[in-house]
């Protein structure tokens, strides 16, 4: 998937469309649409569409829209892999429930 389409369904997905978008860059809509059909997007470019969007370069390169309708399609399979190496997948929910407790306890360790 190219760098473009990826920022076009990302943009989608967060509810903007290319005329917000261009709002948010100081950009117009045409400038939006240009980017969104290139293949490679300038990495000074990509860091302020990623800013604009409030995501990640890496996020941006990455996303894969075939795991995203997986997840949508196959809610019971919501974990995410620990790495691409490992097969074991982590459940969100406990990840959350850990996290929270962590930071339950370094705040009464703090008073």
């Amino acid at each position: 998937m190219s760098t473009g389409k990826n920022i076009a369904t990302i943009r989608i997905l967060k509810g903007l469309k290319q005329d917000a978008l261009a709002r948010i860059m100081g950009l117009n809509q045409n400038s939006i649409s240009v980017i969104e059909n290139k293949n490679k997007v300038d990495d000074d470019l990509l860091i302020k569409v990623a800013d604009a969007l409030q995501v990640t370069v890496y996020f941006i390169i990455n996303f894969d829209r075939t795991k995203m309708f997986e997840v949508i399609n196959e809610p019971e399979k919501q974990v995410l892999k620990i790495s691409k190496k490992e097969d074991t997948p982590l459940n969100l929910e406990a990840k959350v429930i850990e996290l929270y407790k962590r930071l339950v306890t370094c705040k009464k360790n703090r008073l």
